[in-house]
Order: C-alpha cells, then structure tokens, then sequence
C-alpha cells in the first residue's frame, strides 16, 4: 500500500522531458562529468519533491524553493505553482543560477515538473504568456 502523504512526482512527462533534454544539450553538451552530477542532484531533487513538495528548504543542500504567482486567468484552487531554485553543475554566474518550476495536484498527490531554465534565460522568470501555455498543456 502506498503511503498516503507521499507525492509521485511526473518525472517522465513527454514536454518536461523534451525541455530537459534541450537543457542538458545547452548547459552541458558533452560535458560528462557536470551532466552526472546534475542527474544525480535532478534525482534529489526529485525525491526531496515526493517527500514534501511545498518544503521551503528542500533536503538536497543548496536548493530553496518557494511558491510562485499563477499567471493571470490559470488558477486553480486544488494546484500550487512553485520555483526550485538550485546551482547548475559546472556553470558559473547567470547559467549557474538553475531554475525548476512545477505544479502541485493535491487531488492526485502528483507533482509535474513544467520548466527547467537558468538565471541567464530568463532573469526574473519565463513571461507569463509562456507559462500560461504550458499550465494549460497539463490542466485538468
């Protein structure tokens, strides 16, 4: 029986997958050795999120999350909008200053990771256009 407290994070949604992809060949290239130590600190993360995905000061060291401003028009009362923020592997200043948006169902007890970007891409946060884009890629 699974443990009712426990969230199951979304790790293999298509369009997250696609985005991380994109990341990963951006950040790293080809790059072994950071790329490693930034699977292993997404996998943290990850885990951290099943745990407690509203936790201001997640378990992995150096991360901090914290809840984010819905886009106008895309709230909704049983999902929270939240930003990670975490240091990218082998990256310096801006593209160092990683960033991990992501939805929270409490209905379902599923967290979905939405976007992955660095400081550098966006230095407050993607536009609200975009955001609102993919929020509705994956209401329900």
């Amino acid at each position: 029986m699974s443990d009712p407290g426990k969230f199951h994070v979304e790790r293999e949604d298509t369009d997250f997958r696609t985005e991380l992809n994109s990341f990963k060949k951006k950040y790293f290239g080809r790059k072994r050795k950071p790329l490693r130590a930034f699977d292993t600190l997404l996998e943290g993360i990850f885990d951290s999120l099943e745990t407690n995905p509203r936790n201001t000061q997640p378990s992995v060291r150096g991360t901090r999350a914290r809840p984010e401003k819905w886009p106008k028009g895309s709230y909704q009362e049983h999902l929270g909008f939240w930003k990670l923020m975490f240091q990218v592997p082998g990256q310096a200043g801006d593209a160092g200053q990683g960033r991990l948006m992501y939805q929270i169902n409490f209905r379902s007890n599923s967290v979905l990771p939405l976007m992955i970007y660095t400081h550098k891409d966006h230095t407050k946060r993607p536009p609200d256009d975009e955001i609102k884009r993919v929020l509705e890629r994956h209401s329900d």
